[in-house]
């Protein structure tokens, strides 16, 4: 397609036929062959500002970067100046060193080529967040709203003018968002974008903003509206551009949150095949998301090579965005391992402004709550969650419960614990990641098998599974069934009722299979399908450790004369090994 801004870019008016014929096709490789032949022949650099324009876009393969000798040998002046300062920016990881160049391009193009100035600007401020660079970042795009002002002063509200200002407002939304800056820049774009989106008028312009803003939409707990912003955005970016593939390991990350992890991994497909081949300035981003399946899934020793291959990634390229996804796959990692005290070291680690505005505030105490109370240190938990007690929110904070009936528990508050745990299941929403959600699930089952009803408390932990079963996180589904089976233990030997370890609906199940029911009739008297049936069937077997139906006949004859001859009360300690 040509390039939706060729008018406002515009080329010399005795521009070769080429180089009109290669902007008309977007082909930017011939078009930058022509302009810099131009600019060589008349000893003039502003003569390759359209090519420069459109690398400062990043909607395709940078075409100054390839052309770097070339560009140094052109005649110095503000054009030359700003385009190499784009390829140190591109090239260059090291921002002490980048940051001085680009700013004095910046300036030395104020005035005479204000618009020129402005993308110089926001781009640099999109490299630069990526760099977690926020103060200069924050320099970047005030310049570029300043040269959008003096631009529109001069022009009005011409197309480029707009264009430029969504532009800019992608990396300010970013800043605004992980420098605890409200929400003012937030809602403004939003406002903008209705309008286009609405129409369907969105153009080139509209894809870094629709998923700079998806993103803070994800990382606010939003992940629905931040997964459809975001997806909105990457049709609008060329195929293969470093922007769509950033666009699609963003979609991945928030799909993973968001539950979807079919989506999730046809989201990474696609990051795969838009950075073949890659590059240093891709490398890192592309490790990063080869992590979320293998960690997220349970695959602990696949997840740590490939979270050590990112890592060395990122130390040749640091990237937030690659680290920010980095971060949830070695949190997946440690809680897989129940490495404690790797997990409670990572939290250090990323405990700083821009790195925990990945998750909600919720959510981040609840990790850390997790590390503290597996790894004993009491005192600090119970400040944590008395704390937490007096944040915005926490009264409707599923995970906030949760936490609060594992403090109780720890105080040996029998009825303050089960009171906590079934506020925190009347909290758990369907928009909460999935992870947080089915963990507190598995708190919840925890608190209400030993303080209350087994059976309702085995149905908790049977729901925790089901649900990490069907987003496909085999690693965590096993670690539930561990811990089902240790809760189910320890209530059977403390209460004489081997039937704890089934929920109401799988003991129904068990007990129509010993009575001889098949699979057929059985889903015929409890208004099933006899595929539900005998996925039930399979699940008791296996809690039960037994071969077949004939055995589960036989259990459940020795499970109705236990319970018949058990007398003593059930005991409210759980030994069970720590995991949640």
């Amino acid at each position: 397609m040509s390039h939706p801004e060729a008018g406002a870019h515009g080329l010399p008016e005795d521009a070769p036929s080429r180089a009109r014929d290669a902007w008309a096709r977007s082909d930017w490789a011939t078009l930058a062959d022509e302009l810099f032949a131009l600019a060589a022949a008349r000893g003039d650099s502003r003569l390759i500002a359209p090519i420069l324009r459109v690398d400062l876009e990043l909607l395709t393969e940078p075409q100054l970067v390839t052309r770097a000798a070339a560009l140094r040998d052109l005649p110095p002046d503000a054009v030359r100046d700003a385009g190499l300062a784009f390829v140190s920016l591109i090239t260059d990881g090291d921002a002490e060193r980048v940051v001085a160049p680009v700013r004095s391009a910046v300036v030395g193009l104020e005035g005479h080529d204000d618009l020129l100035a402005a993308a110089l600007a926001s781009c640099a401020a999109l490299i630069l967040v990526d760099r977690a660079r926020w103060v200069d970042a924050a320099w970047f795009v005030t310049a570029a709203e300043r040269a959008i002002g003096e631009a529109r002063d001069r022009h009005g509200e011409i197309d480029a003018v707009t264009a430029a200002w969504f532009r800019m407002m992608a990396p300010a939304v970013l800043i605004e968002w992980n420098t605890y800056d409200g929400a003012a820049r937030l809602d403004s774009l939003a406002a903008a974008l209705a309008g286009p989106r609405s129409r369907n008028l969105l153009r080139s312009h509209h894809g870094p903003a629709l998923v700079a803003m998806g993103q803070v939409l994800a990382a606010r707990g939003e992940f629905g509206a931040g997964a459809v912003s975001i997806a909105r955005g990457i049709p609008l970016f060329a195929p293969r551009s470093h922007l769509q593939a950033s666009a699609y390991a963003r979609l991945a990350y928030v799909k993973y949150r968001q539950g979807d992890w079919v989506g999730a991994r046809r989201a990474a497909r696609q990051v795969r095949d838009g950075l073949r081949p890659s590059s240093a300035w891709t490398d890192s981003l592309l490790s990063a998301v080869e992590t979320l399946e293998p960690a997220t899934g349970g695959d602990l020793a696949a997840a740590a090579t490939r979270i050590d291959e990112a890592t060395r990634a990122l130390a040749v390229q640091p990237s937030v965005q690659a680290e920010t996804i980095l971060l949830h796959a070695r949190l997946a990692l440690t809680i897989g391992a129940r490495d404690w005290v790797g997990m409670n070291r990572l939290l250090d680690d990323a405990e700083e402004p821009g790195w925990r505005r990945v998750f909600t505030d919720h959510e981040w105490r609840a990790l850390r709550g997790m590390a503290l109370r597996n790894l004993g240190r009491t005192d600090r938990y119970r400040e944590l969650v008395t704390a937490w007690g007096d944040e915005p929110g926490a009264a409707d904070s599923a995970y906030y419960w949760a936490h609060v009936a594992m403090l109780e528990q720890i105080r040996g508050d029998a009825a303050s614990a089960l009171a906590a745990a079934h506020r925190s299941r009347g909290q758990v929403s369907d928009a909460d990641d999935p992870l947080g959600r089915t963990w507190v699930r598995i708190v919840v089952g925890t608190i209400v098998s030993l303080y209350g009803d087994a059976t309702e408390g085995m149905g908790s932990y049977e729901q925790a599974r089901v649900e990490l079963a069907a987003i496909g996180a085999n690693g965590f589904v096993r670690l539930c069934t561990r811990i089902i089976e240790d809760v189910a233990g320890q209530l059977a030997r403390a209460s004489g009722d081997a039937l704890t370890a089934l929920t109401a609906q799988q003991r129904r199940v068990a007990e129509l299979v010993a009575e001889g029911f098949t699979s057929a009739e059985i889903a015929e008297i409890l208004y099933l399908s006899k595929k539900t049936i005998d996925f039930h069937v399979a699940n008791i077997l296996s809690r039960l450790k037994l071969r077949s139906r004939r055995e589960l006949g036989r259990w459940m004859g020795r499970a109705r004369d236990a319970q018949a001859e058990a007398s003593s009360p059930r005991s409210a300690t759980s030994s069970i090994d720590r995991t949640l």
